[in-house]
């Protein structure tokens, strides 16, 4: 049986879930200082950010590898629309309890960013369950 094709759907939910966890990750563990500036929250240590970014990268690479080669990696997948919709939910929150030091839409976009992927990666993996398993 030759390889399953993913959908369409799972290929732009996971390039999006990349690009985002890539952006994000990269600011927080190269520049955490400065990204806090310019988001305008309170300052924190810039471990606390530095190593919440290297995770964000390593799931961006899982994000990529999953990509190239969709085939088994339900278990990946689903961590990783786990992780969207929690963090959506976490910002969301925040959010509207008035937790965030920061400007409002750098609490907003993020939540709505973050929900807007969990929804589309959870679509994606409807179509590719018999791929994805």
């Amino acid at each position: 049986m030759a390889q399953q094709d993913a959908p369409v759907i799972l290929k732009v939910g996971l390039i999006i879930a990349m690009i985002i966890l890539a952006i994000y990750g990269l600011l927080m563990f190269l520049i955490p200082a400065q990204y806090v500036a310019l988001i305008g929250a309170n300052p924190i240590e810039n471990s606390w950010l530095r190593w919440a970014g290297g995770v964000l990268i390593a799931l961006a690479v899982g994000a990529w590898m999953m990509l190239r080669s969709p085939a088994n990696q339900g278990g990946l997948f689903k961590t990783l629309n786990l992780g969207f919709l929690l963090a959506g939910l976490a910002l969301a929150y925040s959010w509207a309890a008035g937790e965030y030091s920061a400007s409002t839409i750098s609490v907003a976009f993020p939540a709505i960013l973050n929900l807007v992927v969990a929804v589309l990666l959870f679509l994606g993996w409807r179509s590719a369950k018999d791929l994805l398993r």
